[in-house]
């Protein structure tokens, strides 16, 4: 999860290739760092396009249409997530601008955004194992 540029790192980690696994003796190497799933708030435009969108994870993306920084850049990484068939969901606030807050503006769905993230999680299966059985619209990949 990454806010502003927080949200260009989530992207140029979800996004783009793994980095080749270490030759250091360390059992953790196995491990792999990707993610199962990005969100992505406000996200500035570095990191994009994305290099490796094909094998990016589930993501919700959320921005103010009125972000002079962010909200065609985040337009334009959803629409990269859509046509690679990647498991994505956008939220644009109209009236909203850059860093919007929960306690600097009266608009009920920016105030509530936090809640459209929960029934993403949900409906992708991230919240526990009744949500996991039903994990998902068909025909994108997960």
């Amino acid at each position: 999860m990454g806010f502003s540029a927080g949200g260009e790192l989530v992207t140029m980690v979800a996004d783009d290739p793994e980095p080749a696994a270490s030759r250091a003796a360390d059992p953790q190497r196995d491990v792999s760092a990707w993610p199962d799933f990005q969100v992505l708030v406000f996200p500035g435009p570095g990191g994009q396009p994305a290099t490796a969108i094909n094998d990016a994870p589930p993501a919700f993306l959320v921005a103010g249409s009125l972000d002079p920084c962010c909200a065609a850049p985040t337009v334009a990484l959803y629409e990269q997530l859509r046509k690679a068939g990647i498991a994505a969901e956008l939220h644009m606030y109209a009236g909203a601008a850059h860093a919007f807050n929960l306690d600097e503006t009266e608009l009920f769905g920016v105030l509530h955004w936090p809640d459209r993230l929960a029934d993403w999680m949900a409906d992708s299966g991230l919240m526990d194992e009744r949500s996991r059985r039903s994990a998902g619209p068909a025909g994108e990949k997960r």
